[in-house]
């Protein structure tokens, strides 16, 4: 994932933006903690990835509660996000930004929640857009 980090896109702004569903695989990386501190988990410089599946909000919210609709959950068997990896990338099979690390279980055991870039992109796309050579916002 690392490779694909450097070639990461945003995806298509709406209503053709990128839509992650429950059961894509997704590809997340970061530096954070390896395990529960607890459990002898400690901080990386180097970068780490794994793969996660998305779930379903409702299985997502079985372990936190309410998931709030811009989020979206991904889980894998003893892989996920833990603390310090929060604001990485969440990149679908076509290398495109579709989420950024938002929060997780303590143990980063459970699943990891991502802020969806969809819910976002107009916003983005307006903040993003090339600069006058002044340096100073285009006109909106």
């Amino acid at each position: 994932i690392a490779e694909l980090a450097r070639e990461a896109a945003l995806p298509p702004t709406p209503p053709s933006g990128v839509e992650v569903r429950t059961g894509d695989i997704v590809f997340t990386a970061g530096r954070g903690l390896t395990a529960d501190p607890a459990l002898g988990g400690s901080p990386t410089e180097e970068l780490r990835e794994t793969s996660l599946v998305a779930i379903s909000s409702s299985r997502c919210a079985g372990w936190y509660g309410r998931i709030p609709r811009d989020n979206l959950c991904g889980l894998y068997r003893g892989s996920g996000t833990c603390a310090g990896d929060s604001g990485g990338p969440l990149l679908n099979a076509s290398k495109e930004l579709v989420g950024v690390t938002s929060w997780g279980s303590a143990s980063c055991l459970g699943p990891s929640v991502f802020v969806r870039v969809s819910s976002y992109l107009e916003w983005m796309s307006r903040v993003m857009s090339p600069r006058r050579s002044s340096g100073e916002p285009r006109d909106e």
